[in-house]
């Protein structure tokens, strides 16, 4: 009787171990990594939401001045003309009419329209990355972007999440007059 050596084909356990933990720790990084680039989309879709209504702003600022009627008709210069008719007009402009009812919030897909884009009164002193979202409105959240109105000059603000709150208030670098 002879005894005949069997091959060794495959892979022993510790070899299988070390794959899969390799395996996971890029797992990690990636998700890790992914996550970031997410928020970072986020964080840029709401500045760009607000540069888009700025524009927008400043658009119908420029046509009221040659005037000729803007839509929404609120926002015409025979109607838009105080701090409380300038503040209804912006309140209207993600309506179901307005030119921002399709506007999504980038952290609240089903916050759309004017529930995203809120025209305020400006009561408050407001500072760029220091001053929290709900303190100018109170149903505000991350992805909103702020129109607020002080006699006829109109300041876009959007609000993100951060580190030290849960929502925070950033303004944008330009400002509209509306007399």
């Amino acid at each position: 009787m002879s005894i005949r050596a069997k091959s060794d084909k495959g892979f022993s356990l510790i070899e299988l171990l070390v794959v899969v933990a390799v395996i996971g720790v890029l797992a990690s990084v990636i998700v890790v990594g992914y996550q970031g680039y997410i928020e970072s989309a986020k964080k840029s879709a709401t500045e760009a939401n607000a540069k888009a209504v700025q524009n927008w702003v400043l658009n119908t600022g420029m046509v009221r001045a040659a005037g000729i009627d803007a839509d929404p008709t609120s926002c015409n210069a025979s109607k838009a003309n105080t701090e409380a008719t300038i503040q209804a007009c912006l309140a209207s402009i993600g309506s179901v009419d307005g030119p921002f009812a399709s506007f999504e919030n980038p952290y609240d897909p089903s916050r759309t329209g004017d529930t995203t884009i809120r025209g305020q009164l400006s009561s408050s002193t407001i500072s760029t990355g220091v001053t929290e979202c709900t303190e100018i409105d109170a149903g505000a959240e991350a992805g909103d972007v702020l129109v607020s109105v002080s006699g006829t000059l109109i300041k876009t603000h959007y609000c993100v999440p951060s580190e030290d709150a849960n929502v925070l208030l950033t303004e944008m670098d330009w400002d509209v007059n509306w007399d």
